[in-house]
């Protein structure tokens, strides 16, 4: 969105956006590392829905898409504590350290709250 109403940033647009395709990248990776272990599949089934999502909602909410927008805020918000709660059981399954499986935490913590600073480039 160009117009005058416009508050974020480009920089910020740009980086919200770009943090919530990195979530989705994040989703299909676990996914993929989740076929290669005993993970139970519906953590295969939930990363590739997250991860789905986290890479078709940006682009449409980059055109102006006020529901895809809302849905990648949505996204966002929810994968966040599903990490960080998670983040203990995605290390021992992947069996990587704690703080390594925690960074994906701070990604989608910052992804959501760029995202929701941009709600009045979508008001109606």
């Amino acid at each position: 969105m160009t117009d005058a109403k416009t508050t974020g940033t480009r920089e910020t647009r740009i980086a919200a956006h770009l943090l919530t395709v990195m979530v989705g990248v994040i989703m299909l990776t676990g996914a993929a590392g989740s076929l290669t272990t005993d993970a139970p599949r519906v953590l295969t089934v939930a990363f590739l829905a997250f991860g789905a999502a986290g890479l078709v909602l940006p682009h449409y909410s980059w055109r102006g898409s006020r529901p895809a927008w809302a849905f990648a805020v949505a996204l966002d918000g929810v994968v966040t504590p599903c990490l960080l709660f998670g983040s203990p059981k995605i290390a021992k399954v992947f069996e990587i350290n704690l703080g390594v499986a925690g960074l994906p935490t701070v990604v989608a913590a910052v992804a959501f709250a760029l995202m929701l600073s941009l709600s009045a480039d979508y008001e109606r």
